[in-house]
């Protein structure tokens, strides 16, 4: 039996009509506290949600300002320092504001009200819903219509560091040595399925508010890890999957660094993968810097 569909969200008013868009977001992410709206933080989505609530309020559809709120969902979070390239986010706004003729108008006017460490791109009209998508609404949804993500994480060992990448890249401390070889090698463990419960942090929260009766699985799919030489002593490591759970590709990149600087043995790092949940405060596993990494494209099927 198909589930009914969920209760109309309270920023839609039922006599508004709402179209949904789709757009991607590059953002530097220095100073924000991550993507998800904080009450005391600065982040991505306030000043999205800003420039779009500051758009309809100057637009001809002004009027609508007390029946409806915009809201943007992206495709996943970000933590605090973390960039994005091609992130990507759906919204709905009202269907009078915007035609197909005025949407590069629109983009320009979102991007004029935007801080210059976010602008939005590639706005357009969000593919029809699929059939077997239950997203809310039925609607075509950034997350859930997502069939994998890009992601980056770039780090340096040169002896003097490129002051023009400080926020982007990671400069490893000089004097800790790499093997750079058997980080390469090493990579490719976490190809494939598997149980990143030791690579994820907020496991015990993440349960708790998983959707009653909806199980949660700290299981993977990694389709590929490859470490890049971007130029003399900057590399680029290069992760493909189907979603990450938080701080997962920064655990990945700690524990590479942490066998490349023989600080551990690479059976404990494959052990820590699919082995059992450490208790509190015993994991060998430690989160690289978050600015060097980036979320560099969402994929689609129809976008």
């Amino acid at each position: 039996m198909r589930p009914s569909r969920p209760r109309r969200p309270w920023w839609k008013h039922p006599t508004v009509p709402m179209t949904r868009f789709v757009a991607r977001l590059a953002y530097e992410g220095t100073h924000f506290n991550g993507w998800q709206y904080q009450v005391k933080s600065r982040t991505v989505q306030l000043e999205v949600e800003r420039s779009l609530n500051a758009s309809l309020a100057t637009s001809p559809a002004s009027s609508l300002l007390d029946k409806v709120c915009i809201r943007a969902v992206a495709a996943g979070r970000t933590d605090a320092g973390v960039h994005a390239r091609g992130q990507v986010i759906h919204f709905d706004y009202p269907t009078v504001a915007v035609t197909e003729q005025n949407l590069g108008e629109f983009e320009a006017g979102l991007n004029a009200r935007l801080p210059p460490d976010i602008r939005v791109w590639n706005i357009s009209h969000a593919p029809p819903p699929r059939v077997n998508n239950l997203a809310a609404q039925g609607d075509w949804h950034a997350m859930y219509n997502s069939c994998g993500k890009l992601y980056t994480y770039r780090f340096s060992t040169r002896s003097v560091a490129d002051p023009f990448q400080r926020r982007t890249r990671v400069t490893v401390p000089r004097g800790e040595e790499l093997d750079l070889d058997k980080l390469a090698k090493m990579a490719s463990i976490f190809e494939g399925t598997h149980d990143y419960q030791n690579f994820a942090n907020r496991l015990l929260h993440k349960r708790r508010m998983s959707k009653k009766g909806e199980e949660f699985t700290t299981k993977r799919y990694v389709a590929s890890v490859q470490l890049v030489k971007e130029r003399e002593g900057e590399y680029r490591l290069d992760v493909r999957l189907d979603g990450a759970l938080q701080r997962m590709v920064r655990n990945m990149m700690g524990g590479l660094w942490s066998v490349a600087r023989g600080d551990m043995e690479a059976d404990e790092l494959r052990r820590a993968l699919d082995g059992p949940l450490y208790p509190p405060g015993r994991s060998p596993i430690r989160a690289a810097p978050a600015h060097g990494l980036t979320c560099e494209w969402v994929y689609y099927d129809d976008y």
